[in-house]
């Protein structure tokens, strides 16, 4: 029986604070009728692809359609029972709650809680890379998901480009200064590989070349990585290989001859890991990034993210941020909390010894998800493993290795591993 329906107007507050908080909202009867706020999407280009189409204010997780608000939304919503989703990112609780809709209500309250606040210890969570959002469009997805920094690129494909008009050569900034959206690039070969330049002030062009489907029909190799690489650093700018290490033509070079500020692990298989292991194995420093490569709306800005560490006298800035992860101060995740030391040295610093001996290494995870295994990696092999289904993981290990100075020296000697 139809009960009839209300215009309601929903805040979000956080728990802690009692002010509205950015997050993404869906609204569902129990028998699974979207009610989405005025303004958004019931169901995002109805199931379909959306490589390109539908992006901004609205992420489909399933089958399921959110909502990104600032804190506030309101439209109709049927009298009677109501089932909410509220999620924020990976440091507050998600809420899944059942609301009752009375005849003639008009406000609602929904209360989200931070279980641990990550800028405050100054770990600052960024993407490393994300297509097709307009500037305005990623500050609200990404302060959706308490997300403080996003590189939107620039790009082509072919005969589209995109985002031309979002490049200023500077960041935006919101007026709290907690979150910032950079436009650059990602430069792209299909053959050769791809590559994302940070913080450019001024485009490094060609955007893509040697042809479709980066470059024009008919195109042909015009620059290399290489170059991108140089002209980017020569203004100032960082140097990422995305979705390390794939197209793996020039990447190789890249790492030898000192042209990448960091790699981008997107895709979390075997085969990915050991080839990054191999450069550590040969004495490279590079610094784990996260992204998405966000080109639709099927993934959440920030689903997989960096977090870097700021020293405590430093200002969160922009650029501030990109040196740290340039310096290898950085976790990547797509959910669990992570702390990693090694005799009490953190994630990035050098540890110096004077002869062969015994570390103690200190991992703990911890997730609003399920965390199954923390692992911990030196050389290949796993060192120390803790498994269990609750919120919290933990492993300390100590460990003798006979070569232990000049691993530690060339930064390869642990990292750190959740399954």
């Amino acid at each position: 029986m139809d009960r009839g329906r209300n215009w309601v107007k929903v805040t979000v507050v956080d728990d802690d604070t009692g002010r509205p908080v950015p997050c993404r909202i869906h609204f569902r009867s129990p028998e699974g009728i979207p009610y989405q706020p005025h303004g958004h999407h019931n169901q995002v280009n109805s199931n379909l692809d959306t490589w390109h189409i539908d992006i901004g204010g609205d992420v489909r997780m399933g089958q399921i359609t959110y909502a990104y608000i600032d804190g506030r939304c309101e439209g109709w919503l049927p009298r009677g029972d109501v089932i909410v989703d509220v999620a924020r990112g990976f440091e507050y609780e998600p809420l899944r709650t059942k609301v009752r809709i009375e005849p003639g209500q008009q406000r609602l309250e929904l209360r989200i809680k931070r279980w641990i606040d990550m800028n405050a210890r100054r770990w600052f969570s960024g993407d490393s890379h994300v297509h097709f959002l307009s500037t305005d469009g990623a500050h609200l997805e990404s302060s959706g998901e308490d997300l403080n920094v996003v590189n939107l690129l620039q790009s082509q494909w072919g005969s589209l480009f995109t985002n031309t008009e979002d490049f200023t050569g500077r960041a935006s900034v919101v007026q709290n200064g907690s979150n910032i959206v950079y436009v650059s690039q990602e430069n792209r070969q299909h053959f050769m590989g791809h590559m994302i330049l940070w913080g450019l002030k001024e485009p490094v062009m060609p955007w893509c070349s040697d042809g479709p489907g980066e470059a024009e029909i008919g195109g042909h190799m015009e620059t290399t990585l290489a170059h991108w690489a140089d002209e980017a650093h020569a203004q100032g700018a960082w140097v990422i290989n995305p979705h390390f290490p794939n197209p793996n033509g020039e990447p190789a070079a890249l790492v030898a001859t000192g042209r990448l500020d960091g790699v981008e692990m997107l895709r979390q298989t075997r085969p990915n890991h050991m080839e990054y292991y191999r450069y550590l194995n040969c004495g490279y420093r590079l610094p784990l990034v996260g992204g998405t490569d966000k080109m639709s709306s099927d993934v959440p800005v920030g689903l997989y993210r960096t977090y870097a560490l700021l020293p405590d006298d430093q200002e969160f800035t922009y650029e501030n941020w990109c040196r740290s992860v340039a310096s290898g101060r950085t976790f990547l995740s797509g959910g669990p909390i992570i702390h990693l030391s090694v005799d009490g040295k953190d994630v990035g610093d050098t540890l110096a010894m004077s002869g062969p001996g015994s570390v103690e290494v200190e991992a703990w995870a911890e997730s609003v998800l399920p965390v199954f295994s923390l692992e911990i990696v030196q050389r290949w092999s796993s060192r120390g493993t803790r498994r269990q289904s609750q919120r919290r993981s933990a492993a300390r290990t100590e460990g003798e290795d006979q070569d232990r100075r000049s691993l530690l020296d060339c930064g390869s000697d642990w990292c750190i591993r959740l399954l």
